[in-house]
């Protein structure tokens, strides 16, 4: 097991609140946090994690739905500080390896693609529930009309799950895919891919700035 080594410094000498590099990586390492986080939990017994694993049950639902969703952030977030000059001289003296990141990420996400349009639609429906005016929540219930789904309710309370809900929110998560059994595996390798990609993207921001106050650390950064 890979033990993580601990660097400790004073806030304020690394990380400042009047410097946007120092602001940007506070909120990058949070979301690089809440994307490895999130799938230790969708994927636990898979060595290398990244949704690299084979489709959950339609319990995980619910993580699937907030990995995306995590997802969706990082790339506006990412997106965002292109267009500030401080930002973008940063990000472009990142190593070749994280520029080929940004712009496979850029790619994958560009406004209108499929994949773009399903992550913010798993953000929408992780943080909002559909409402019953919602005109895709109709049209994947519909869709559904003819499955068999189940209601598992226990002895006790709250010893209830509602695995046709679960279902649904996966047909929601999945409503731009085309109707076909290979849809939703797409969907799972394509979300691994852009994670797999941010997590490194972010990590490569991390170590460049990292390096740059060094000196601040202890023990210090390691060249």
């Amino acid at each position: 097991m890979d033990v993580p080594r601990r660097f400790t410094f004073r806030m304020g000498d690394v990380f400042t609140s009047d410097d946007p590099v120092s602001l940007f990586l506070v909120s990058l390492t949070a979301a690089l946090n809440d994307l490895l986080l999130v799938n230790r939990l969708l994927v636990p017994d898979d060595e290398y994690g990244l949704l690299s694993g084979e489709a959950r049950p339609a319990e995980n639902s619910y993580f699937l739905r907030l990995s995306a969703s995590h997802v969706y952030e990082t790339v506006l977030l990412v997106e965002s500080v292109e267009k500030v000059q401080a930002l973008r001289r940063f990000l472009d003296a990142l190593p070749d390896q994280a520029q080929r990141l940004r712009r496979e990420i850029r790619t994958m996400t560009i406004g209108g693609s499929d994949l773009r349009k399903t992550l913010g639609l798993s953000r929408n429906s992780s943080w909002h529930y559909p409402r019953p005016s919602d005109k895709i929540l109709k049209t994947v219930v519909k869709r559904y009309g003819d499955a068999e789904v189940a209601l598992d309710v226990g002895d006790k309370m709250p010893g209830i799950r509602g695995l046709f809900a679960d279902e649904i929110m996966l047909g929601v998560l999945s409503y731009y895919r085309p109707e076909d059994e290979d849809s939703f595996g797409e969907l799972m390798h394509e979300l691994a891919e852009i994670t797999w990609r941010l997590v490194h993207f972010a990590q490569y921001a991390i170590n460049d700035y990292m390096k740059r106050h060094s000196d601040k650390l202890d023990p210090p950064w390691p060249t």
